[in-house]
Formats: C-alpha cells, sequence, structure tokens
C-alpha cells in the first residue's frame, strides 16, 4: 500500500498582531500625551472659564479676592467661613507678583475705585477675578502633572497611567475648580496625593521610605490647613 507523504509549506504564514486598545488611546505617547492633555485644559480654560463676567462665580471667588486684595493692604483676613488660607495667601502673592510686573493695577483694596464709579469698578474687579482665575488654572494644572508623574510610578504600564491621567484632568471636579477660586482642589489634593505615595513607596523597600511617609503627612497636613477652621 502506498502513503503519500503530507506536502508541507517551508514559508510560515506571519501574523501580524493587532494593536490593542491601549495603544490606539494612547498613539501620541507619553510626553506628547501629556502636552495633549495640558493644551486641552488651557483651551477649556480660555474658552469657557476665563471671560466670564467678573461675578458669574461670586460664591468664592469674591469671598477669597476680597481677602487677597484686604491683605495686601495690611489688613487682617475677614470672613472665615471657608478657612482657604492658603489660597488666600497665594492669590495675595499672585496678585503682588502680577504688580510688580506691570499686569494688574488693582491688586490691593485701596486700589480698588469706588462703587459708584461703575466703569472703573467693573473693570478692576475684572482685572482681578480674572487674575484669579488665571491662579486657580495654573494650580489645576500642576496638579495633573503631579497626579501623571504618581500614577505613574504606581502602574507599570505609562499607557495605563496616561489614560487614568487624562480621566482625572477632565473630570467635573477638576474642570470646576480650574475655574473656580474654591478651597476644595488644594484641600483634597494634597490627601490623594498623600494616598498615591503611600502606595508608591509601600511596593518597594528603600531607606527613603520614611522621608516618603513625612511627605505623605505633610501633604494631608497642608489639606486640613487650607479646608478646616
Amino acid at each position: 500500500m502506498n502513503q503519500f507523504p503530507t506536502p508541507t509549506s517551508s514559508a510560515e504564514p506571519q501574523i501580524i498582531a493587532a494593536k490593542d486598545a491601549f495603544d490606539r488611546l494612547t498613539f501620541l505617547g507619553w510626553r506628547w500625551g501629556l502636552t495633549a492633555i495640558t493644551a486641552g485644559l488651557a483651551a477649556s480654560f480660555f474658552l469657557f472659564g476665563y471671560a466670564l463676567i467678573y461675578w458669574r462665580n461670586a460664591d468664592m471667588d469674591f469671598m477669597v479676592i476680597y481677602n487677597a486684595l484686604v491683605l495686601n493692604d495690611g489688613r487682617p483676613q475677614l470672613f472665615f467661613d471657608h478657612t482657604a488660607y492658603i489660597t488666600i495667601l497665594s492669590v495675595k502673592y499672585w496678585f503682588r507678583l502680577l504688580h510688580g510686573l506691570g499686569l494688574l493695577d488693582a491688586y490691593s483694596l485701596s486700589a480698588i475705585p469706588s462703587a459708584s464709579n461703575a466703569p472703573s469698578f467693573d473693570g478692576a474687579m475684572t482685572g482681578a477675578v480674572r487674575a484669579g482665575r488665571l491662579l486657580a488654572w495654573l494650580i489645576a494644572t500642576g496638579c495633573v502633572l503631579i497626579f501623571a508623574a504618581l500614577v505613574r510610578l504606581i502602574v507599570r504600564d505609562w499607557r495605563v497611567a496616561l489614560i487614568a491621567t487624562l480621566a482625572f484632568a477632565f473630570s467635573g471636579g477638576v474642570a470646576v475648580h480650574s475655574r473656580i477660586l474654591r478651597t476644595e482642589l488644594v484641600a483634597a489634593c494634597p490627601v490623594i496625593f498623600a494616598l498615591m505615595i503611600l502606595i508608591a513607596i509601600g511596593r518597594r523597600a528603600s531607606v527613603a521610605r520614611p522621608l516618603g511617609m513625612a511627605a505623605a503627612a505633610a501633604l494631608c497636613m497642608v489639606g486640613l490647613e487650607n479646608k478646616v477652621q
């Protein structure tokens, strides 16, 4: 009985692996991805937040800005319903910096025209509120970049870290607090960063671990200082 051997192909078919979903979502890479996220935050801020009329978000904007103007006149802080001490101090020195650069005239309470002169008062308050909003956006952008650095320490795949940063940057909380001078962003982000630091150092045995724990504790105190009386 004759048996014929089965012919075999000498060339194996080449199987090209398709890119997974993470590759399609992070095609820009880590650095350009962060650049795109930062640019998106800036576009959102300047299109939908910066140019709003100054009394649009008067809830906290007025309280923080008024206290910064008062402190720049050498007077004590007023209105302790929300302490916001770090936020108020940051606005105070931000106004001084802009005034020193010649970019803001209304940096103190005495520099604000009388409310009886409506056009001058509106112009001065518009400049002060917009300067405060600009600082809020800078703080929010800084928080997003710090979050990106810490989440990359925690997860092994940079693509997952980039997607997590994107979700954090364009969440409702960051979107709101990048346009309004509220206390929550400066209060909450240090506590979140403290937890992320503890997670990161808990996975690595290092002589720097006590320093990481000390940094986490300090961040928690910073968050409490800005929110709790």
